[in-house]
């Protein structure tokens, strides 16, 4: 893990003994292969995650209230796993295993926000007008939209927060119309 956050996005078996000050042979002792050690950093990322994690956001409060708190949970959670995932991107399309694990977060994060704005999601009586405002919500507040706001655009972590901000309260708003 420390590899990938300081830039090696795909580090080598040599590398990551290096670093651990092993012999080569002791990391392939305990990973058959690239895919499993790469797992097993990502498992072991999001126990890391999970300690540091502060309040889940609730349901509680205003509109612009739950969106504030949504905000800086959601983007705490996507800066400190934006290296992860963009190792995560370089695999995801050789690795069956790495896309699988990958859609356990995802559907976590789906479940936190229709519970966070359950109250904008139930005033939409179709299901499918439903299900396509929670997929934009997922779209703005994800991974990449993140990484397209910070990396591509430059945008520091306050603007992201701000534009993701401005985001969910147009689509919140929208879901009242």
């Amino acid at each position: 893990m420390d590899l990938i956050e300081e830039g090696s996005p795909q580090p080598t078996a040599l590398e990551v003994a290096t670093r651990a000050d092993v012999a080569l042979r002791s990391i392939r002792q305990h990973f058959e292969s690239r895919e499993s050690l790469f797992l097993a950093a990502s498992a072991r990322h999001a126990e890391r995650m999970a300690v540091d994690a502060g309040p889940a956001p609730t349901a509680r409060g205003t509109t612009n209230e739950r969106v504030a708190r949504f905000v800086e949970a959601r983007a705490r959670e996507l800066e400190a796993s934006s290296a992860l995932r963009r190792s995560a991107t370089l695999r995801e399309t050789t690795s069956a295993a790495l896309t699988a694990a990958l859609r356990g977060p995802a559907r976590d994060r789906r479940r936190e926000t229709e519970r966070v704005f359950a109250r904008e999601l139930g005033e939409i009586t179709d299901a499918r007008a439903r299900a396509s405002l929670l997929d934009a919500i997922d779209l703005v507040t994800g991974g990449r939209a993140w990484d397209a706001l910070r990396r591509d655009l430059g945008r520091s972590r306050a603007e992201a927060e701000r534009v993701m901000a401005t985001a969910l309260l147009a689509l919140c708003s929208a879901a009242g119309k």
